[in-house]
């Protein structure tokens, strides 16, 4: 009977122990150096040079969630007291449910004003009739966690195009407690599914940057490292300080390009480890459940991740490029100095530059090195007569002071916007439309030549020098 009872204490004890190193693991991952960017579920790395620090970080969360775990904690002020505090759930930049039924996820949580208002930003579907904020305050060295519950609001944003799911904006009131992590519920006092961290999303007295451009979700395990290069390059001589890029699938050699510039500072990589259907490549029967890969929600992360430190916000895709069109100026900021300055937002009018049209015939000084690294803008001079109306197709530069509008693919609704007159500033779009036999009139067009031509080469050519052996091209 003794031996029997030890073995199932040495069982019980084995299982609590793997139990403790699967939490401890979850839990921290996110505090680690991962190994890549376009890993959807990035491994857990540990430089040999760090390897003592980590052991003792580990040794330390080891401890605090062996007593969490030994001593489950519960809410000991506020409302719904003695509910469970789902410590194991916190995970700062995660699509998570909100409900069993998946009518609703949330992926981010941002502080928007002096009061308190949170936004949380999300997708649903049109069945979520009632919303709950749960808003965490967590005192670990004495057990006291704080919890408030309020009713949400839920923004359920428009360009859905017939989707199950679409964009949404879940709006918690403030509260006088100071919030360091919130939950969304779809009835009172429930355990919640998630815990996400509330981020600083409050303007400041004085913005870091004047311009960050956000790149929609890069996907169908996108290879095109020259396109993304020349992008890069071309946006930061136009005036961008930095770049937001969304990653949703992209392939080994885009994830060398994007480490690059996240090591000088250049280009922050969002995981958009989206959990909803979307489109696939090659196409499948599979229905698609969220239009482009949830662009509406991505942008609206993108303007209060931004908010607290950048006055403009930029959306343009890695095809589109904003060129300002005036004689002696080159960047957004000069462009700036021939517009009017009380707007909250600036729409440029689109205009299709052909690839399937033969490239305009012309020698410039270096073209033999635009050609090497496929430098689209500098191989493509033939457009399209026609330029598009504002709205259709045209991206913009937007104020991230309001905090109350939508941001739309191709407009901002609930902002007050002006349309750039196009021989100030006009949107380059690169396509090739696979209309070879397209006979519709074609204007020769050498903006981007003549102004940006050779500083862009040079650019181009001295970051594919310190990529070294990194490919051009990884194909699907």
């Amino acid at each position: 009977m003794r031996i029997k009872y030890r073995r199932t204490v040495i069982v019980f004890l084995g299982v609590q122990t793997l139990l403790i190193c699967y939490h401890m693991l979850s839990s921290s991952k996110d505090s680690l150096p991962k190994r890549s960017l376009y890993s959807k579920s990035p491994d857990i790395f540990l430089p040999q040079t760090q390897s003592s620090e980590i052991t003792k970080q580990v040794n330390q969360i080891h401890t605090l969630q062996t007593k969490q775990l030994m001593k489950e904690m519960h809410v000991t002020n506020g409302d719904c007291v003695n509910i469970m505090y789902p410590v194991e759930l916190l995970n700062e930049e995660s699509w998570r449910a909100v409900d069993e039924k998946k009518n609703a996820f949330v992926f981010s949580a941002y502080i928007v004003d002096q009061s308190g208002t949170i936004k949380v930003v999300g997708a649903s579907t049109f069945r979520i009739a009632k919303i709950f904020c749960q808003y965490w305050f967590v005192m670990p060295a004495n057990d006291t966690i704080i919890m408030h519950e309020k009713p949400a609001n839920i923004h359920v944003l428009p360009e859905s195009h017939g989707e199950k799911y679409s964009g949404a904006i879940f709006i918690c009131p403030g509260i006088p407690t100071n919030t360091h992590y919130i939950s969304l519920v779809t009835s009172q006092c429930k355990v919640p599914l998630h815990l996400l961290k509330v981020k600083n999303g409050i303007v400041p007295q004085k913005y870091q940057r004047k311009f960050t451009v956000c790149l929609r979700p890069l996907h169908f395990r996108y290879g095109r490292a020259y396109e993304l290069v020349e992008w890069i390059e071309f946006n930061k001589m136009l005036g961008a300080e930095k770049i937001v890029v969304y990653n949703y699938s992209i392939a080994m050699n885009i994830d060398q390009v994007l480490s690059n510039y996240v090591e000088e500072d250049i280009v922050e990589v969002v995981q958009w480890d989206l959990p909803i259907k979307s489109y696939t490549w090659p196409k499948t029967s599979a229905p698609v459940e969220i239009h482009s890969m949830g662009t509406i929600p991505m942008l609206q992360d993108c303007l209060y991740r931004n908010r607290a430190h950048s006055e403009f916000l930029i959306n343009c895709d890695v095809d589109e490029f904003i060129i300002p069109r005036s004689d002696n100026t080159y960047t957004w900021s000069e462009l700036f100095t021939q517009i009017p300055s009380e707007y909250d937002t600036y729409i440029f009018r689109n205009t299709f530059f052909r690839k399937e049209w033969n490239s305009y015939i012309t020698e410039f000084q270096n073209k033999h090195i635009s050609q090497k690294f496929n430098i689209i803008s500098l191989q493509y001079f033939e457009r399209e007569d026609v330029i598009f109306p504002a709205w259709s197709r045209s991206k913009y530069f937007t104020r991230t002071i309001k905090e109350d509008k939508s941001l739309m693919i191709h407009e901002v609704s609930g902002s007050r916007s002006y349309i750039v007159p196009v021989e100030l500033g006009l949107l380059h779009h690169y396509r090739n439309w696979q209309n070879y036999k397209d006979t519709s009139r074609r204007i020769v067009d050498k903006t981007v030549l003549i102004k940006y031509g050779e500083k862009l080469i040079h650019r181009v050519q001295k970051r594919w020098e310190r990529l070294g052996n990194v490919k051009l091209d990884m194909p699907i």
